[in-house]
């Protein structure tokens, strides 16, 4: 199992501050390796809530995105959470998660030690079926 603390830190988060204790948008950043989770671009790292408005190297700024939008209903929980670059965020909009966000995010909740919200294994029954 990967020590995401110690991803953390080398990924220049202060050490002074335990895991759990990190803020959210830490935590996503750390886990999702500082990726969108949708298209897999980098994210800046310094974009959380400031005036970062342009990319940098390469580089986006990110925004916060629930993969099941609240419009049908989705949940403002970590496990409903994702960083993603602002052009994937609009690009989503409110559309219903596809198969492959659900088993992104089954993935990413696993590393955080979150359960996936129900909506995750509802998706991946009927795909099967």
């Amino acid at each position: 199992m990967i020590d995401l603390q110690a991803k953390a830190i080398a990924m220049g988060f202060p050490a002074d501050i335990r895991w759990e204790c990190r803020p959210q948008w830490q935590r996503l950043y750390v886990v999702q390796d500082g990726m969108c989770f949708y298209c897999d671009c980098g994210l800046l790292k310094e974009s959380h809530g400031g005036p970062q408005s342009h990319a940098v190297g390469g580089q986006r700024p990110f925004t916060r995105d629930h993969v099941m939008p609240v419009a049908w209903r989705g949940r403002t929980q970590e496990n409903n959470k994702v960083l993603a670059c602002e052009p994937c965020n609009q690009a989503k909009g409110d559309s219903y998660p596809t198969l492959e966000m659900a088993k992104r995010l089954v993935r990413q909740c696993k590393r955080l030690g979150l359960e996936p919200p129900s909506w995750c294994h509802r998706l991946l029954i009927e795909a099967a079926a």
